[in-house]
């Protein structure tokens, strides 16, 4: 009986310890996901960055040109 105690005992611990090294690689993993998620947002918040500077010059022509284009219907509105 004592020895089915002791070998429940050091079954249990043996356990234990195992359970101990299996969440540390899970966490291992947890922690390598993590890390390049936010390597792949860092880069699409790039890309969008590169994207949006692009694009703003073509904004900005438009822009441009609306205005213009409600002045000179203001000025003939005026001058008719």
């Amino acid at each position: 009986m004592e020895y089915a105690i002791i070998a429940l005992l050091l079954g249990s611990i043996g356990l234990l310890v195992y359970s101990f090294y299996k969440e540390k690689d899970q966490v291992t993993q947890l922690e390598v996901k993590m890390e390049n998620l936010s390597i792949q947002i860092l880069q699409e918040i790039h890309q969008v960055q590169k994207a949006q500077k692009t694009m703003k010059p073509q904004t900005s022509r438009k822009a441009t040109e609306t205005r213009r284009a409600k002045e000179d219907l203001k000025e003939q509105k005026e001058g008719a």
